[in-house]
């Protein structure tokens, strides 16, 4: 059994597989070096989830990955915000559709009582909010 700093180290090589500089081969890996580890309780330093950073970073494939092995989309991070107020930040326009068409709250406010479409409007992300009028925000 590891102890308490190599698992959170092994926690830390997750979340980072799972962001940008990673890959879904390398999240398989870190997750399966983690073992028994809910891949759910996985936290960053900002309360954001796996989820949350595969979404921001735009890794699709790590992000169903994460959905598959129960890492909520609906999970909210420190500030209140979902995987897919990352995404929409971000403009990862694959990530929010596939978000949106898999449970993700299109309404869902942040602890400013952000919702999506107001995260990207703000971060000018035109064709992600085109996105998210057609998926009916707003109705």
């Amino acid at each position: 059994m590891a102890d308490d700093d190599e698992t959170e180290q092994l926690k830390q090589a997750f979340l980072k597989a799972c962001g940008a500089t990673g890959s879904l081969e390398a999240a398989k890996a870190a997750a399966k070096a983690l073992g028994d580890e809910p891949l759910a309780s996985v936290r960053a330093k900002n309360g954001g989830s796996a989820l949350h950073l595969a979404a921001f970073a735009g890794q699709l494939n790590t992000a169903q990955w994460l959905v598959e092995r129960g890492v909520p989309v609906t999970g909210v991070d420190g500030g209140g915000g979902t995987p897919l107020h990352a995404a929409c930040f971000a403009g990862n326009l694959a990530v929010c559709g596939w978000l949106a068409s898999s449970g993700a709250d299109i309404e869902a406010a942040d602890g400013r009582g952000a919702r999506p479409l107001h995260v990207a409007c703000l971060a000018g992300r035109e064709q992600v909010v085109d996105l998210l009028l057609r998926r009916g925000a707003l109705k």
